[in-house]
């Protein structure tokens, strides 16, 4: 399965816990829309992803979401945390179709192109999650620090009472 070039459509399956396959996980929808990453729409079906990928979803992205997005205590720690986990998420994708290349054996000149283009798109996904990370290690550093997000005022450009 080339991911590559259908990621807009695997994007849009759920993760498992956020799927609603029952009576009563429909009447909870409120709550699985809350849960849901913005780029998996409802109503999709987690049974016809490939096992690598329900794997990489169970193992990481889930963890990854609750952790980062679920548990952030800011709104700017949230979006942060909402830009690594879909980095990761189109990282795992990327990783999945190299490995079906892999098994395909030598590939023609066109296609090592293509397989060479997929290699610096996955390198760049993976510095962009990088970056994203180290901001987002940042924020929370200046949480413990501070308290709280809002900058401590500036001493030398506050006023000082008369």
């Amino acid at each position: 399965m080339n991911y590559g070039n259908e990621r807009s459509l695997i994007m849009r399956k759920p993760l498992p816990e956020f799927a609603a396959e029952t009576e009563a996980a429909e009447t909870a929808e409120s709550e699985t829309d809350r849960t849901r990453p913005y780029w998996i729409p409802a109503g999709v079906s987690y049974e016809t992803l490939p096992e690598e990928l329900k794997a990489a979803i169970v193992g990481l992205v889930n963890p990854a979401y609750r952790a980062l997005v679920l548990k952030a205590e800011e709104g700017l720690q949230q979006s942060t945390g909402v830009t690594v986990v879909h980095l990761l998420w189109l990282e795992i994708l990327d990783q999945i179709e190299l490995g079906t290349d892999f098994n395909n054996g030598v590939p023609d000149p066109e296609a090592r192109r293509e397989r060479e283009a997929l290699i610096a798109r996955l390198l760049r996904t993976v510095g962009a999650k990088n970056k994203t990370t180290n901001l987002l290690l940042r924020l929370y550093e200046f949480r413990q620090k501070w308290g709280s997000l809002t900058p401590p005022p500036d001493a030398l450009r506050t006023p000082k009472p008369h």
